[in-house]
């Protein structure tokens, strides 16, 4: 991502953001009102340190240092730009970018302007609590009656699911997205001792697998046939393959089925 400042300057870390705040207090900014406000990140109030929370305006600020490592930036990715004024957060894949004074933030590669900006005063910077969070994935709550935001951590992303393959499908190339899920579906019978087992598994790095999982069939009956699912995610970008052997475990025989599967992740 490229961010544009109006000057070069080099990025320092977070022991050199207070060096001229205290010439940024002077300047004109929103009325500060008292606070009495609590900010909870899944229920646990954050460590506000030197920079209690406050309220003006109908919106909530917080600290920057306080309110970043309360949504998990790490200490090291907290920058700040003094000739062109900018704080710069990144967690996992995502850079948020504010500027003191300007209510546009800058999110990876896109803009949201808010209707309000970051100030400064007593020598601390402090950014709008709301936006700051919705821009890692979080979601914000306010409780009147408590006087609480409350902001809880995004969801975790369910793999989404593919196609269900088959053994028709075998020597096929998928291709899947990280995060995507493939389900193979094979018939099998556990009263003749067959079962599918990995031959060859996928690269870990680039495809998941997880255990197999055997559900009888329609007909429940001792020694009815089943079907056995074999589930791979889709972990990071790349091409990997497996297969596998339709056998009796701890057998040489030929298998009596292979299946196969070229996965390309991207």
């Amino acid at each position: 991502m490229t961010i544009k400042t109006r000057s070069k300057a080099r990025i320092v870390p977070w022991g050199a953001i207070f060096v001229s705040v205290a010439l940024l207090a002077m300047m004109a900014g929103p009325a500060l009102g008292a606070s009495g406000i609590q900010v909870l990140v899944d229920g646990q109030e954050i460590n506000y340190g030197d920079t209690p929370v406050i309220a003006t305006d109908g919106h909530t600020y917080t600290g920057v240092r306080s309110m970043a490592r309360a949504l998990g930036v790490p200490e090291d990715r907290i920058k700040w730009d003094g000739p062109t004024q900018t704080v710069s957060l990144s967690k996992d894949n995502t850079i948020v970018v504010l500027i003191l004074g300007n209510k546009v933030m800058q999110v990876n590669d896109g803009i949201v302007t808010m209707d309000t900006a970051p100030f400064a005063t007593n020598e601390s910077i402090y950014l709008p609590v709301r936006y700051l969070a919705e821009a890692f994935g979080y979601t914000v709550e306010w409780n009147e009656s408590t006087q609480q935001a409350l902001i809880k951590s995004p969801a975790p992303v369910e793999p989404a699911d593919a196609a269900e393959l088959t053994e028709a499908d075998s020597d096929k190339t998928v291709t899947i997205a990280v995060g995507e899920r493939i389900t193979v579906a094979l018939e099998s019978n556990p009263s003749t001792n067959y079962s599918w087992i990995m031959a060859q598994g996928p690269d870990a790095a680039i495809l998941s697998s997880s255990p197999v999982q055997f559900e009888p069939g329609a007909v429940d009956v001792p020694g009815a046939p089943g079907t056995e699912r074999w589930v791979f995610d889709g972990v990071a970008k790349g091409s990997t393959s497996f297969s596998l052997n339709y056998t009796r475990p701890g057998s040489n025989e030929i298998p009596a089925k292979i299946f196969k599967l070229n996965v390309v992740v991207e």
